[in-house]
């Protein structure tokens, strides 16, 4: 039995429609789940498109509700308790600052690869005070997994990016 939204996907499908991922989600968003909050997906489908690239700032962990603490010693002791390893899922880097009294000091920056940044996500839950909630990122992620698990329904030989 066929879903309205297996049925508009078809139609987009059989009709030879081109729409980017991007405006496809939207399109399924307004159409089918307009109550659900996908703010944080564009910058999750940017990160599909860089799988295994260390391009997640550990900034992150904390705009997402990951984390709390931005400091150093906190993301490495976050990233040892996921047992994430070094220079494969996130990578030190030394970034020089200019100091407002003059001279320079080395600021450590963690750098994740998407998967390590998801890891992350999928391990993480909302402590008391916390500023953003992790958990709406996870219900975002299952809705774009949901639609590409629609369309791999569809059309089984679809190559489609990975969640």
């Amino acid at each position: 039995m066929k879903t309205e939204q297996q049925e508009f996907i078809k139609s987009l499908v059989d009709s030879k429609t081109k729409i980017t991922m991007k405006d496809f989600f939207k399109t399924i968003h307004s159409k089918f789940y307009p109550k659900q909050d996908i703010s944080f997906m564009e910058y999750f489908l940017e990160l599909t498109e860089n799988e295994g690239e260390f391009i997640v700032h550990h900034e992150k962990l904390v705009e997402y509700g990951i984390m709390s603490s931005k400091q150093s010693w906190a993301v490495k002791q976050k990233l040892d308790a996921l047992e994430l390893v070094e220079d494969e899922e996130y990578r030190l880097q030394d970034i020089l600052e200019l100091r407002p009294q003059g001279g320079t000091s080395t600021k450590n920056v963690y750098m994740l690869t998407p998967e390590a940044f998801k890891t992350c996500l999928m391990r993480s839950r909302k402590y008391p005070n916390q500023k953003a909630d992790p958990t709406n990122i996870l219900n975002i992620i299952y809705f774009l997994k949901k639609q590409i698990d629609v369309i791999t329904k569809i059309l089984p030989n679809a190559k489609m990016v990975r969640f």
